[in-house]
């Protein structure tokens, strides 16, 4: 994994939770880099470290560090500006420092023989002098102040430099340089805390910021990769050969960088030993202890990654986790807590020689130091860098092996939303990397309960403080992780935030690549006309701007619309957009047809046309013959001389049923379903089989195709949560009224499946092209309400919860279906040509398959619980039993009803089945009789009902023929209880002609309808 490269938080995840990951499916796929072209996000970028840097210095000012932040710029300039250089000191009796921080002093060696030398190389022959501030405000005025006493009192410099922790404008940087040169005749050069941030990130400087500003390990600048070899070799011949060295934070750079290099690289990994035994000399007397300490750290990791062992470091991690109460910076806090986590995966492997008992009591002394710091902090720089760290210790925690506890998520969460609500008072706090971090964390284990709050508050700081595409570049990172995790809904979720978020000029290519990847994310879920808008979209956006750079994403954009034709059967639209692709942008293939070309997107849509070609050779001539011709006028013929042989090979064997089986499992729609003078779409989702009809021709593939796809980007939506959808067939038929102005929904009679009219304008009024779509998907919503059992005022939450989370964004993206298909399809002069021809296979049936991730929830039902469900069976056999019992009685004695018993039973029916359909028939033909609803209203004929069902059934009763409990008459009357039991529940179906079978179907699967049961009276088994 890439991001393990580093040592930081997510390596020390990796030890925590090594067991975990031989099962985490860590994977990746090489569309979405493809797309992104970005493919780890584990390694702090320059820029990160930079921002790391700032806020270290920030943290320099908060507590006064007038003396590190003056080290540490004397530090800077020996080794940026000139070498001879002294600090400037004295007690304020003796002069002070005249406000010289420290200054050159004269050296005469540039005539000697050490004139090559880097010392003499960087000397200044002029006098030079320093001064630091980390004064926050005011800073001209004590810029002009400490000028001004440094040209009054001892030898008049040639420049000054000024260093500043606080950050200023460049004008006004210029203006107090031209001050200095007309008022003193004085060179003056300012380095305000960015720059000296971006000069200590120079991998030879960074040591500097260890020392004197704590920054964490992790975020040593990475060599660059070409010199990194030559300097590699370099330090390595140099230390082979130095068997001691002076004991200072430059020479402890250059080593722990080195032993990084030989840990995380197989070729250089048999060094480990030697850096290793180079910076055990830290652990002398003479070191200081602040390097002492972190050779510790250094070394841990070293052995444990490179060696896999922390045999014989036991002592030195010991003295290591005493010390913890010594520790004051959150940085070292934060290495004590990966180092921490390393012990614990060390110890899981019988790595190390540390008790559990041990390791509990280093990670408790952490927490109550990390808890002493943090009530002791006074500012909220101070504190975001504590909580920040307590939530990563937290989250690494561990406990005794009988609590079973793997991660303290709830803890970790409580930190990072309190660090969050305190960042804007703390605007330098690396927010961008720990974007980056949580990123990191779902990629090794999983989202986590608080995850998606957590990445929501950091996106809208990140908005706040960088801008939306900063925080469109971490909804991107996320997207990636979660796509490679075959996560692809909530990879879904973070393209459109990031889609969103780069959605303006000069951010218009990430829109545009997050356009495509959502393609890709609902092609994979099987939702072609979803990913198709997309596509259409992503190519229209290229298209339409005036920058260049962005013309190169057409070609791209519109082969994946063909592949959306492709996948959905329209195979001739599929042949045409490919034609029109290849032929207006001279596209070749990159790649010979072999295995390593999979991924190019040509190659894919050529190979597919070897497939269309191949197909139509054996169930469509006709329709071959058009194709044939089409594809000759792209002069590819020597590529598919290679594409033909291995389609044709492949299916040389096969039967025609095996390829249409092969076909379902592989499209969503029928193939050649664009010929014809009617198209019919299917396409399954979350349970809901939907078949669309409409006329072959433009206007109406258009409006039809806009439906669909806001129809199916809406349920996606919903996919994971539990709607009480039935599992049924949808049948709509799609009209294009000329004469009117807006569009209606009308439904049909039946009681198989639900039935549909959606009547479309040709022409919106005011040619509202987003009110058109918006109206597609409101009729969309009132047929899903038609399949849902939820109770109306629940699903209607449910919509506007979609709502106000944006979805209307989400379903029209740039235009709408129907303008984005009208520019990018066919002409109309092509639908002749198809409407002429023959559907083929119209004998078969076709049945798509339907993603894992679009499946029916059939998960127990809303309220449903096995021990409810049992106390309503017994009132059912109770008052059942008590309303009809001579009548049963009397049908047990019957040998035609006995049968009927028999058969129903062979089905499944168990006895309150047969107990409920009878007094249904009982009470429907009681009520039935003439007189019985005369001068009776509603409400008193159901109150009567409810008064005969629950008193004991007497001979006065009205007998009821056996006749009327026919086995017809029994399957009905139990399907017309149907409708009581969902409401009993707490559920509701709006039908007018109510889909009892598909109802059936959800009381079987969800609410344990045809196998519950407790002990009865057996009152059809008589003894």
């Amino acid at each position: 994994m890439n991001g393990l490269v580093q040592w930081g938080w997510s390596e020390s995840l990796y030890y925590r939770h090594a067991q975990r990951l031989t099962t985490l499916p860590i994977c990746s796929s090489d569309k979405a880099k493809s797309i992104f072209s970005k493919d780890k996000i584990g390694m702090a970028n320059e820029q990160q470290i930079i921002q790391q840097i700032r806020f270290a210095i920030e943290q320099l000012s908060a507590r006064s560090g007038h003396h590190e932040f003056e080290s540490l710029c004397r530090h800077i300039a020996r080794r940026t500006i000139c070498t001879n250089i002294l600090p400037a000191t004295g007690p304020v009796s003796a002069g002070g420092d005249q406000g010289r921080d420290f200054e050159t002093f004269r050296t005469y060696l540039r005539d000697t023989d050490l004139r090559d030398s880097t010392f003499i190389g960087m000397a200044s022959e002029g006098a030079v002098t320093f001064a630091c501030t980390i004064q926050r405000k005011n800073l001209a005025q004590k810029i002009k102040s400490d000028v001004k006493t440094i040209l009054g009192s001892g030898i008049t410099p040639d420049s000054i430099y000024m260093f500043l922790s606080q950050g200023m404008p460049v004008a006004r940087r210029h203006e107090l340089q031209t001050w200095a040169s007309d008022t003193h005749q004085m060179k003056l050069e300012i380095l305000d805390g960015e720059a000296i941030a971006e000069i200590l990130c120079d991998p030879e400087l960074f040591w500097i910021a260890e020392q004197y500003l704590a920054v964490p390990t992790e975020f040593r600048p990475k060599r660059n990769p070409e010199a990194i070899k030559d300097w590699y070799r370099n330090a390595l011949d140099r230390w082979r050969e130095s068997t001691s060295c002076t004991l200072n934070p430059a020479n402890f750079h250059e080593l722990a960088s080195a032993a990084r290099h030989a840990t995380f690289s197989s070729e250089a990994r048999s060094d480990v030993p030697l850096w290793i035994n180079r910076l055990e000399q830290f652990h002398s007397e003479e070191a200081p202890h602040f390097l002492a300490v972190r050779a510790t750290y250094e070394i841990a990791v070293a052995s444990l990654r490179g060696l896999g062992t922390l045999h014989g470091r036991e002592d030195e991690l010991r003295e290591y986790f005493e010390g913890i109460e010594s520790l004051d910076t959150p940085a070292a806090l934060k290495d004590a807590t990966v180092l921490l986590s390393y012990c614990y995966g060390a110890f899981i492997r019988d790595a190390v020689q540390l008790s559990l008992v041990e390791i509990l009591d280093f990670q408790q002394t952490l927490f109550n130091r990390l808890d002493e710091r943090l009530d002791k902090a006074e500012t909220a720089t101070t504190r975001c860098a504590l909580l920040n760290t307590k939530g990563y210790a937290h989250f690494f925690s561990f406990a005794a092996p009988d609590t079973h506890q793997v991660l303290d998520v709830e803890e970790s969460v409580a930190c990072w939303k309190e660090m969050l609500g305190l960042v804007s008072g703390a605007p330098l706090f690396p927010l961008d990397r720990f974007a980056d971090h949580l990123t990191e964390i779902i990629n090794l284990v999983g989202e986590f309960p608080g995850y998606s709050e957590l990445s929501r508050l950091t996106d809208e700081l990140l908005s706040d403080r960088c801008g939306d595409f900063v925080a469109a570049d971490k909804c991107r990172d996320r997207a990636l992780v979660f796509y490679g995790q075959k996560r692809v809904l909530r990879a879904i979720q973070e393209l459109h935030q990031a889609k969103i978020g780069w959605f303006a000029d000069e951010t218009l290519q990430g829109s545009i690549l997050a356009m495509l990847f959502l393609g890709v994310c609902y092609r994979e879920l099987g939702l072609a006309f979803a990913a198709k808008q997309y596509a259409m979209a992503a190519a229209f956006i290229a298209v339409d701007s005036n920058q260049t750079k962005l013309k190169r994403h057409v070609p791209q954009a519109l082969l994946s619309v063909a592949e959306c034709d492709y996948m959905q059967g329209n195979w001739l639209d599929f042949v045409s957009r490919v034609s029109i692709t290849l032929w207006s942008h001279h596209l070749v293939p990159n790649h010979d047809a072999s295995e390593e070309a999979e991924d190019d997107e040509i190659y894919r849509v050529l190979f597919g046309t070897g497939i269309v070609l191949m197909v139509s050779t054996r169930l469509a001539p006709e329709i071959n013959k058009m194709l044939e011709a089409e594809v000759c006028k792209w002069d590819m013929e020597d590529y598919f001389k290679k594409v033909r042989p291995m389609v044709t090979t492949a299916w040389a064997d096969k039967s025609d049923d095996e390829l249409w089986n092969s076909l379902e499992s592989k499209l969503q729609g029928r193939p050649f379903g664009d010929v014809g003078t009617t198209r019919e779409t299917i396409w399954k989702q979350l349970g809901v089989r939907w078949e669309v009809t409409y006329t072959n021709e433009r206007e109406t593939i258009a409006r039809a195709e806009e439906f669909m796809a806001s129809a199916q980007i809406f349920m996606a939506e919903w996919a994971g949560l539990d709607l009480c959808f039935l599992r049924t067939t949808v049948r709509v038929t799609i009209e294009l009224d000329e004469l009117a102005s807006e569009s209606s929904l009308e439904p049909q009679s039946t009681n198989d499946g639900r039935l549909w009219i959606l009547k479309v304008p040709k022409k919106f009024e005011g040619e509202d092209h987003a009110n058109a779509q918006q109206m597609a998907l409101s009729h969309a919503v009132a047929i899903l309400s038609d399949v849902s059992l939820l109770p109306h005022a629940e699903f209607l939450n449910r919509v506007e919860e979609r709502f106000r989370d944006g979805v209307m964004g989400r379903v029209f993206s740039a235009r709408s279906y129907h303008e984005l298909y009208l520019n990018l399809s066919p002409m109309p002069k092509i639908e002749s040509e198809r409407q002429g021809i023959d559907v083929p296979e119209t004998e078969r049936n076709f049945n798509p398959s339907e993603h894992e991730d679009m499946g029916w929830f059939d998960g127990p039902a809303p309220g449903y619980t096995k021990e409810f469900a049992e106390e309503g069976i017994r009132n059912r056999y109770e008052r059942g039993i008590r309303a009809g019992r001579l009548t049963i009685a009397r049908l047990c004695k019957d040998d035609e009803f006995r049968d009927v018993v028999r058969r129903l039973r062979d089905e499944g029916w168990l006895d309150w089945h047969l107990i409920l359909a009878i007094t249904n028939i009982i009470l429907n033909y009681r009520i039935g009789q003439p007189g019985f609803r005369k001068g009776k209203s509603a409400e008193e004929i159901h109150q009567e009902s409810m008064i005969s069902l629950n008193r004991e059934e007497s001979y006065d009763d009205i007998w009821i023929p056996g006749s009327k409990f026919s086995e017809e008459a029994m399957r009905l009357a139990l399907q017309i209880s149907s409708i009581s039991t969902l409401k009993n529940e707490g559920l509701e179906c709006r039908q007018l002609t109510p889909d009892l079978p598909a109802i059936d179907d959800f009381l079987r699967h969800r609410m344990g309808y045809w196998s519950d049961d407790v002990e009865h009276e057996r009152v059809f088994d008589p003894e």
